[in-house]
């Protein structure tokens, strides 16, 4: 993955988990050193939407070292949610 604010560098993230229409975890590093995972998971509500939430956990003992480093990812995952939530609606 590559992300505008961070030039350069790519992440390799890897489809750690696969639920189908239900959750996702990419992780990337390598333990016990540095690990980020992000979590995607879908939520069928009783009105027949869905609701679509994303987490992340960064941990290791490199992380007080590199967390000052690590690019804010924030917006750009915030840009990917209302880019899925617009080709969603799509139909």
């Amino acid at each position: 993955m590559k992300v505008p604010q961070a030039p350069g560098r790519i992440f390799k993230v890897k489809v750690k988990e696969f639920t189908p229409n239900k959750s996702m975890l990419w992780q990337d590093g390598f333990a016990p050193m540095f690990m980020g995972k992000r979590f995607f998971t879908l939520q069928p509500c009783a009105d027949g939407t869905t609701t679509f939430t994303m987490s992340e956990v960064f941990s290791g003992l490199m992380l007080p070292m590199i967390a000052k480093k690590l690019p804010d990812f924030v917006p750009i995952f915030e840009q990917y949610a209302a880019d899925l939530k617009k080709e969603a609606e799509k139909n």
